[in-house]
């Protein structure tokens, strides 16, 4: 998935958990924006996508995981890392690894941001910190796309550190009142992110059980979970 040239891995769009196509819709509250944005503002999905994604970049985490990755070593320019277009696919992201052009080893991932998706800005903001958290494995631990378990840790710690599973965002989902309810969430997430990965996929939850615990503690470039 995200090894090959143009390929896209994401984790199914940020709406109902038993959702997978992008027919469901996000709560009132945070969805408004970009109806407002409708009428008053640009009227196509690739304007609403670039305008969203300006914004989504000067928010605190996407900020601090950029910072993060350029701490580490690799040089990365979110401006130009980032793209807006249509996916054709249940997705509101996606991250590319490697693409043409691109000499062994180099480190020069790609973001995209499904423009046939947008849920509203609020949501375009987690999809950056959400593969954000990939680059950063990626540039922390050159990670092996066709390994299911690197696949599955990343993604743990993608849903973990994103935000996506905060108390407020399963309470929108419906999902609350459980024990442990971010690790089930957690879990949920990856599973449907792997579910793009053919290879993967059939034993997705298999594999995340066994590489839960130590991905889902692990929290860097956090002290613990933002």
């Amino acid at each position: 998935m995200t090894d090959g040239d143009d390929s896209l891995k994401r984790s199914q769009p940020n709406s109902h958990p038993a959702a997978s196509t992008s027919s469901q819709s996000p709560p009132p509250h945070k969805g408004a924006s970009r109806y407002a944005i409708r009428l008053f503002g640009p009227k196509d999905d690739h304007s609403i996508c670039k305008l969203y994604t300006e914004k989504a970049k000067k928010t605190p985490r996407v900020r601090e995981l950029v910072g993060a990755i350029s701490d580490l070593g690799c040089t990365i320019d979110i401006d130009t890392m980032v793209e807006c277009r249509q996916c054709n696919i249940a997705a509101t992201g996606g991250f590319i690894a490697n693409h043409q052009g691109l000499k062994e080893g180099e480190y020069r991932p790609r973001i995209v941001v499904c423009e046939d998706n947008l849920l509203g800005s609020h949501y375009v903001a987690q999809t950056l910190a959400h593969e954000l958290v990939h680059a950063y494995d990626q540039c922390r631990a050159k990670v092996n796309w066709q390994s299911c378990y690197h696949y599955a840790c990343t993604e743990i710690r993608a849903s973990t550190l994103s935000g996506e599973c905060d108390f407020i965002e399963e309470f929108d989902r419906g999902n609350f009142g459980m024990r442990a309810q971010h690790q089930e969430c957690v879990r949920r997430r990856a599973e449907l992110s792997m579910q793009v990965a053919e290879s993967c996929k059939d034993r997705a939850k298999e594999v995340i059980e066994k590489v839960f615990k130590r991905c889902y503690q692990d929290t860097a470039p956090y002290d613990k979970i933002p």
